[in-house]
């Protein structure tokens, strides 16, 4: 007979859970939790006896953590734990509790900076390596901590990364997605090299059933093919890139792929105009506008060329039947100046276009779409 106990009820924030539903990666992550709770309950029994070097034989059998609901208010999944009595270990859901409380107060603490290893040992930190690994940039997960509902624990990708720091391990993952040319393939070994925009050279492993994909993106290499990969990727302590664990996803890209081009025009110096003109481009302004460009823009139309303007900018151009059409992105305003010029009439649009709205984007790619549907007529 199982006896069954509400164990946690975390609070997922962000856009990927405002309709109370959880991407299966993120369950994913918490497998890895259900492995962090026994492996800290068998600390806690240690640590309560000295006198042992060794958890009893048994200690937790037939101990499972599962997903019971999902309820609103974001996504908030209900875990149970569930033990098979006739196996149990007597004083087991007392250390599952103690084991709770350790991991909550080991993340609420890293939010304060405080001393995260009197909480938990390195060792059981290193956990974080792969419970929350797969949470983006505007992702939360709230824990409340034990005996305070008011106040709550949050993991996100900055105190992930101090709870890996306190664990002391040399290297760690992370979720990636990349953007690249592959000059290299090796089908003994299994492996192929992915060399990034910029420069730098990366070794994957080829698996199976990436394998044709990965081998036709090395024929074509010479013609500048470049692949989009996702998957895993190890770093060092200083968040340099220096292999790849796994491949989860690889594509090959559009010749016009705009965030590939962004890659590339990061890679810009001042003066790029002509030795004097030309600014750098911001970072975080090509960071903005390749997410925003991905969120939106959708696939059935045609891609642009992007080009850079000496002040910071981007220039986004088409031509399609007899239009010639260009979107000039002003980042500091995020607008755009829609320009349309019509060759067979020489009449000309001019708009002003607001990029953080849904909307703003509705009217352009509307219009792009007439020309297209148009000029296949």
């Amino acid at each position: 007979m199982n006896i069954s106990h509400s164990f946690l009820k975390p609070r997922l924030v962000g856009k990927r859970f405002d309709n109370h539903t959880i991407p299966l990666e993120i369950l994913r992550d918490f497998a890895v939790l259900e492995e962090m709770i026994i492996e800290t309950a068998k600390w806690k029994y240690l640590e309560n006896n000295t006198e042992r070097q060794r958890v009893p034989r048994g200690f937790a059998n037939g101990v499972s953590l599962r997903l019971k609901s999902i309820e609103s208010g974001s996504a908030i999944p209900e875990f149970t734990y569930e033990i098979d009595q006739e196996s149990m270990f007597p004083e087991i859901t007392d250390y599952l509790e103690e084991a709770k409380v350790a991991v909550v107060s080991a993340i609420s603490v890293a939010e304060s900076d405080g001393d995260i290893t009197q909480y938990m040992p390195s060792n059981l930190l290193a956990y974080f390596d792969r419970f929350g690994r797969s949470l983006l940039d505007d992702e939360v997960i709230e824990f409340s901590i034990p005996n305070d509902d008011e106040v709550k624990a949050r993991l996100n990708k900055i105190t992930r990364k101090k709870l890996l720091l306190a664990s002391k391990v040399s290297e760690v993952t992370d979720e990636i997605t990349l953007r690249g040319v592959i000059p290299e393939a090796d089908q003994e070994k299994m492996k192929f090299e992915v060399r990034l925009i910029d420069g730098s050279k990366i070794i994957a492993p080829i698996t199976v059933e990436y394998m044709k994909t990965i081998l036709d993106a090395f024929q074509g290499y010479k013609q500048n093919l470049k692949v989009l990969l996702k998957g895993i990727g190890k770093f060092n302590r200083h968040e340099k890139l220096i292999s790849i664990e796994s491949v989860e996803h690889i594509s090959v890209l559009d010749p016009l792929d705009v965030p590939a081009r962004i890659d590339e025009l990061r890679l810009l110096k001042g003066g790029w105009l002509d030795g004097k003109n030309g600014i750098t481009l911001n970072k975080q302004d090509l960071d903005w506008f390749s997410e925003i460009f991905e969120n939106y823009f959708t696939g059935d139309l045609p891609l642009p060329y992007v080009y850079p303007v000496p002040d910071g900018g981007l220039l986004l151009e088409w031509s399609i039947a007899d239009h010639d059409i260009s979107l000039e992105v002003s980042f500091s305003e995020r607008i755009a100046q829609w320009h349309d010029y019509d060759l067979s009439s020489d009449e000309e649009d001019i708009k002003s276009i607001d990029l953080t709205s849904p909307n703003g984007w509705e009217m352009f790619m509307k219009q792009l779409k007439i020309y297209v549907d148009n000029d296949n007529e």
